[in-house]
Order: structure tokens, then C-alpha cells, then sequence
């Protein structure tokens, strides 16, 4: 193809030494003459010629170039696109790997949270099994507890039997059923009620009884109206009588321990040989005492006080038997002066049970039948005796044991006494159950010696009365000045703790036992109250106790020493009813 032709050689008769074309720059041969260069296309853009037409050389090239250009920014334009499409193809691909790793991941995680969710669900199933569980193990506890509490209730109960049980092996009364079992064969069918006559036949000329009313036991003498039984007086049945049985009165005369048996012999003449000291050697060994006066002797004194009388020597069970005798008499003096508040102070309105408080009704005892204790509660002779019998068990529960007698005066002797309590046992062997009774009584001998021990009991003896005082305000007369009756009731507690005192400072084993209501009415250990005395005492049941028989022990001895230095006083039914009344057959068994 032709070159192009310059313009401006054409228009300003001027040429150039070198000419761009399409096929490269030519050499002119023709002379050189001053020309300007053209090196627009690498230095320097070209314009359009405004004069020039648009179809000029210059002006088509001017266009050319900028086609060039354009066509070159165009290509570079689109390199870079494809340059940015390749980067986006490979971040879409990056994306696309991410999403399907993503889409791996969240179905991982969705297999994770299935298998959470199972978990889950396996452990709440777990939870309400182990909840199911728990639940049958409280019911189970529950159980556990309640055959628990009905265990310790039964045992309670066995306890109380075997301490019965214990009492009756101690006792000389233990042959009592034997006894009755050998009396009931000679009982006929129909039993006669009992009379006076019978009474004074069974007792012989030389004893006297009250038995026409209440003034008997009113004139508060009831404990001492029992005498010696005469020389000719029977051992044993006689041939008149099928029946013979003489009447349970305690003895002021006999020796303590001594009470009449059902067949007419004196319980206790089987074991004369516990009441003879064992003679020594440089001792009184010619000294040959009668058993039978053995009351009627003076006391030995004991050299060195109390710590003689924790010692087995010859000589203790002569002193244990004067005690006995001692604390039995001043028992029976404190029980007298009990009965005389009672009369004296006793409520004239009507009593009735619904109106006594609940802790009252438990020191009466109160028959659970309310036709049977509204007589009792009622009745001209056993409505002052409600009275003393609640006297009577407050002294023995608050005063009149050695846990209580001087308790708070001093945290050592009630650590030492509580801790001798508790070795005491029903299997603790004689000789260390003397040992801790022997140590008790050491106690008792240290608080006497405290500085403070006659504030103490001052202190005890007034908080006693008070509390006896509003516990008995339901049974006694409202006065306006019941000093007279305060002063009575401080000289009853006043008694009672000097006896307690003096008590528990010897070494003896001591029971109070008040008979429960219903309990067999039992000869040896009790006395009816009831003047008529028309009861058949082998079927007899207690049904209002007023005092407890009082039971003695000294066990450095073989075999032990056990003396009921106060019998029980009791009444087997509303005095006034009816022989053939049967109070006891509405009470529950």
C-alpha cells in the first residue's frame, strides 16, 4: 500500500526526512532541508487539525492513534477484567469450598447437637429415674423411721418389763404367783366378800383395825396401825379357813422388808439369814441378835461418816437396816403431812377431766374412762387424795432423785453423778453398781461442804413451791392469802429435800415406783384404801394409786439386800360402790 502523503508537504511545500506509515519509516534520497520531526506517537498525543478537513491524512491518523489507544486501553481494560473475573472465579471457588466445608461443619454440628440432644435426654430420663429412686428411698426412710419409732416404743415398754421383772427377782415377793397359784386351788366357785369379822379372825386379839369409814384413814394414820403378830400366830393355812390372808397393812414394829404373806406367814422369815451380819474375826462374834428385834436395836454409830457406809464390813447391813428404818418412818410422817394438805386445802366445786390441764392429769393419772374418774375425782375420800398424789409424784420426779435432789449447783458433781447414771445398767455387776452409788454419795458429801449449798437449796426448795403452787391451782380452794398454804407446802418440800438429801448420801440403791393404773393389786407391796376392804385382792386392779412403795438396796452383800421400807397406798375401786360393781371392766386392757 502506498504511503500516505504528508500534509505538510503538501500544503506548506516542506518534507520530512522520515515518514511513519504502515510499513515502517522510508529514506528519503532527495536533498534534506530543514523539516520538523514527527515523534508524536511515542512523545508526544496528536490533535485533529481543526482547519484541516476531517478526512485528511493528519486527521485520519490523529483518529487512527486514538483508535490505537483506545483499542489498547481496551485490551488492558479487559486483561484486567479478566484478570479480576480469574481472581473472582477463584474467590468464588474459594467460596464455594468454604461453604461446602461450612455446610460439613453444620451438619457435624447438627450430628453434635442430635447426639447432645440424646444425651440430654438420656440424662433427664437418669435424673427422674434417680428422682424415682430418691422418692422410693424417703418412702423407705419413712418406713425405716416409723418401724424405728414403734422399735424404740416396744423397747420402752421392755424396759419398763424387765425393770419389773428385775424388781420381782429382787424382791422377796418373787414367789408370789407361786403363792397364789398354791391359795387359788383352795378357793371355792362364789368367793365371799370379806368382812370385818374375817379380818379380825385372820388377825387375832392383839390387833385392832378401823375399817367402819373414811375417819380411819382421815385421822392420817393409816400407816400405823399394823402391831406384832401374836406368838400363837399361824404359819400357814388352817384347818377352818380355806382361805387365808391377812391385811396388807405396813409394819412400824417388824423389821422393814417383813410383810405378810398370802397364806398367813411373814414374807421374809425365809431370808433371815440376809439380815444377820456376818460376824468377824476380833469382831462382836458373841453378839447373837434375834432377826426379829433387829429394828428395836439403836443405831451403830459409823466412824468416819459417810465413807464407812460405802464399805462392806460386818457392821453395814446392820446400819443399812436401821436407815431403812429410819427413812421408812419419816416417808410414812411425810406422806401423813401430804394427805393433811390435801384435806384441808381440797376444792369443794366439781371437778371434771375436760377441766384439767393435760400435765396435771398425768401426775393423777386419771382412769381414761370419764364416768370412773369423775367418782374418783369426786368422791369425799379420794378428792384430797388427788391432791396429795400429785405432791406425792412431783416430789418423787423433781426432788426426790439423785440426778434432781442438787442439780445446777455445781457442773461437776451433775457431769460425775450423770456419768455414774449412765454405767448403771440392769447387767452392771453388784459390786460396781455399790462403787457408783458409793461415788454418788461422794458427791452429795462435796456439795454439802459448798459454801453456797443452803442458798442453793433455799433457792430450790421456793421455785419447787411455786411450781407446785400453779400446778395445783385447779384442785385447791381460792384464797385471797394463801400464805398459810404456802408455808404448808414449803415445810412438804423442805421435809422432802432434807430426805433426799440424807438419802442419796448413802450408798443404797433406791426405787420409787408408783402403781399404774390397771397394774395386779399385789399385797406385799401395796394397801388398799378402801375401809370395806370387799374386793377380792387376787383379781384386784389398781384404780387410783396416792403413794409409791419405796424399795432399798445395798448390793456389797452376797446376796444383795433389798428392803421395801413403804408400801404403796392404793384404791382398787371407788370406795362406797358395790362389791359386785365391775369399775374395771369398761377400762381398756
Amino acid at each position: 500500500m502506498a504511503p500516505l502523503p504528508d500534509p505538510f508537504r503538501d500544503n506548506h511545500s516542506q518534507s520530512s526526512g522520515l515518514i511513519a506509515t504502515s510499513g515502517g519509516p522510508q529514506t528519503q534520497t532527495r536533498p534534506m532541508t530543514p523539516q520538523r520531526g514527527f515523534l508524536f506517537i511515542t512523545s508526544h498525543t496528536p490533535t485533529r487539525d481543526p482547519f484541516a478537513p476531517l478526512p485528511s491524512p493528519h486527521n485520519l491518523r490523529v483518529l487512527l492513534s486514538e483508535s490505537e489507544r483506545l483499542r489498547m486501553s481496551l485490551q488492558q481494560d479487559l486483561a484486567s477484567a479478566q484478570e479480576d473475573l480469574d481472581s473472582a472465579q477463584e474467590s468464588l471457588a474459594s467460596t464455594e469450598h468454604d461453604l461446602v466445608a461450612a455446610q460439613e461443619e453444620i451438619k457435624q454440628r447438627d450430628e453434635q447437637i442430635k447426639l447432645r440432644d440424646g444425651q440430654i435426654k438420656a440424662r433427664d430420663n437418669e435424673i427422674r429415674a434417680r428422682e424415682k429412686e430418691i422418692k422410693h428411698q424417703d418412702d423407705e426412710i419413712r418406713n425405716l423411721q416409723n418401724q424405728i419409732r414403734r422399735l424404740n416404743a416396744h423397747i420402752q415398754k421392755q424396759d419398763v418389763t424387765i425393770r419389773t421383772q428385775s424388781r420381782t427377782i429382787q424382791d422377796p415377793r418373787s414367789v408370789r404367783q407361786r403363792r397364789m397359784e398354791e391359795t387359788s386351788s383352795c378357793l371355792s366357785a362364789t368367793a365371799q366378800p370379806w368382812t370385818p369379822q374375817n379380818v379380825q379372825s385372820l388377825v387375832g386379839p392383839m390387833q385392832s383395825f378401823s375399817l367402819g369409814g373414811p375417819q380411819h384413814f382421815a385421822a392420817g394414820n393409816g400407816d400405823n396401825t399394823q402391831h406384832h403378830p401374836p406368838q400363837g400366830y399361824p404359819t400357814g393355812p388352817g384347818p377352818q379357813m380355806p382361805y387365808q390372808m391377812s391385811y396388807p397393812i405396813e409394819p412400824t414394829g417388824l423389821p422393814m422388808g417383813t410383810q405378810f404373806e398370802l397364806n398367813g406367814t411373814i414374807a421374809g422369815a425365809r431370808l433371815q439369814g440376809l439380815f444377820n451380819p456376818t460376824p468377824s474375826v476380833g469382831g462382836p462374834a458373841q453378839m447373837h441378835m434375834n432377826p426379829q428385834n433387829t429394828m428395836n436395836q439403836p443405831t451403830l454409830p459409823t466412824p468416819g461418816g459417810i465413807s464407812n457406809a460405802h464399805s462392806a464390813t460386818p457392821y453395814s447391813g446392820i446400819e443399812f437396816e436401821a436407815k431403812t428404818a429410819d427413812f421408812g418412818g419419816r416417808f410414812r410422817i411425810l406422806w401423813g403431812k401430804i394427805d393433811k394438805f390435801g384435806r384441808i386445802y381440797v376444792v369443794n366445786d366439781q371437778l371434771r377431766p375436760e377441766n384439767i390441764p393435760a400435765p396435771l392429769k398425768e401426775y393423777m393419772m386419771l382412769d381414761p374412762n370419764t364416768a370412773i374418774a369423775v367418782k374418783y375425782l369426786n368422791h369425799a375420800m379420794t378428792k384430797p387424795m388427788c391432791i396429795a398424789k400429785v405432791i406425792n409424784f412431783y416430789l418423787c420426779k423433781k426432788m426426790l432423785k439423785y440426778t434432781e435432789i442438787i442439780k445446777n449447783l455445781s457442773p461437776s458433781i451433775d457431769g460425775e453423778i450423770l456419768n455414774a447414771k449412765r454405767k448403771m445398767t440392769l447387767g452392771t455387776p453388784d459390786s460396781v453398781k455399790h462403787g457408783l452409788l458409793a461415788k454418788i454419795a461422794d458427791q452429795m458429801a462435796i456439795a454439802r461442804q459448798k459454801p453456797n449449798f443452803a442458798e442453793f437449796c433455799s433457792i430450790s426448795r421456793e421455785n419447787n413451791v411455786t411450781e407446785l403452787l400453779e400446778m395445783l391451782e385447779p384442785l385447791v380452794t381460792p384464797m385471797e392469802d394463801n400464805k398459810s398454804m404456802h408455808e404448808s407446802l414449803k415445810g412438804i418440800v423442805t421435809e422432802a429435800q432434807r430426805i433426799g438429801i440424807e438419802l442419796f448420801s448413802c450408798p443404797y440403791e433406791v426405787r420409787f415406783h408408783f402403781p399404774e393404773l390397771n397394774e395386779s393389786f399385789e399385797p406385799t407391796v401395796m394397801v388398799n384404801l378402801d375401809p370395806s376392804l370387799n374386793a377380792n385382792l387376787l383379781r384386784a386392779r389398781v384404780g387410783m394409786s396416792v403413794t409409791p412403795y419405796i424399795r432399798l438396796g445395798l448390793t456389797n452383800c452376797e446376796p444383795p439386800r433389798m428392803r421395801i421400807i413403804c408400801n404403796a397406798k392404793v384404791f382398787t375401786r371407788v370406795p362406797g360402790e358395790q362389791a359386785g360393781q365391775k369399775l374395771t371392766s369398761d377400762r381398756p386392757s
